[in-house]
C-alpha cells in the first residue's frame, strides 16, 4: 500500500510533496520504512501522467495507458476507447492546463491499483494571448496494472466534472 485514505480520516497530497516523497527516507527520518520498488514505479507514473496533461505535449499522455484502456466520461452513456480519446483531447492542441493537481488517495495491490485526483484550475489558450482562460476542475479515478513486461500502465480514467454554485459570491465546486 502506498497511501491510505480512510473515509473521515482521508489524507490529501500535493503533488509536489508526491514527487518529494520519491526519493528515499533520510536516516533521520525514525519509523518510516523505505518505499518498495512497486510504491516508486507506481509514484513514476502517476507523476509521468501529471506531468504529460500540464505539458504542451499532451499526448504522451496516451502512451502510459494499455493499448485497452477505458475512459469513463462525464454524461456519455458509453466508455471511450484509447483511439476516441485522442480524439476527445485534440482540444489541447491549443489549450494547456494550468491545474493544481491533489492526488487523494493511492492503493496498490496485487499487480493492481488506483488513485484518486483532483485537478482544479484553467485551460488557458496556448497562441491566443488575449483569450480568457476556461475555468476547469475534474475529479478522477485511474486504475493502474502491472503488465507481463514489468512496467506499470493506466488502464481506466474514470472522471467528473464537480457542478459549480455560488458560496459567499466566490465560485465553489461541489465535490
Amino acid at each position: 500500500m502506498l497511501v491510505n485514505a480512510n473515509g473521515k480520516n482521508a489524507k490529501e497530497f500535493d503533488v509536489s510533496a508526491f514527487k518529494s516523497s520519491l526519493m528515499e527516507p533520510s536516516a533521520n527520518e525514525v519509523g518510516t520504512s523505505p518505499m518498495t520498488q512497486e510504491e516508486r514505479q507506481v509514484k513514476r507514473l502517476l507523476l509521468d501522467a501529471i506531468n504529460c496533461t500540464q505539458s504542451d505535449d499532451f499526448y504522451r499522455y496516451f502512451d502510459l495507458f494499455t493499448p485497452d484502456a477505458v475512459w469513463m466520461m462525464p454524461a456519455k452513456r458509453y466508455d471511450v476507447s484509447l483511439p476516441e480519446a485522442k480524439q476527445f483531447y485534440r482540444f489541447t492542441e491549443k489549450f494547456r492546463f494550468e491545474q493544481h493537481v491533489t492526488i487523494d488517495e493511492v492503493e496498490i495491490f496485487k499487480g493492481r491499483g488506483f488513485a484518486r485526483l483532483t485537478f482544479d484550475g484553467y485551460l488557458v489558450a496556448k497562441r491566443d494571448q488575449t483569450a480568457r482562460p476556461i475555468r476547469s476542475v475534474s475529479r478522477h479515478l485511474w486504475l493502474f496494472a502491472l503488465g507481463l513486461d514489468g512496467q506499470w500502465l493506466l488502464t481506466r480514467d474514470i472522471w467528473n466534472n464537480p457542478s459549480a454554485i455560488e458560496v459567499h459570491g466566490r465560485e465553489s465546486y461541489l465535490g
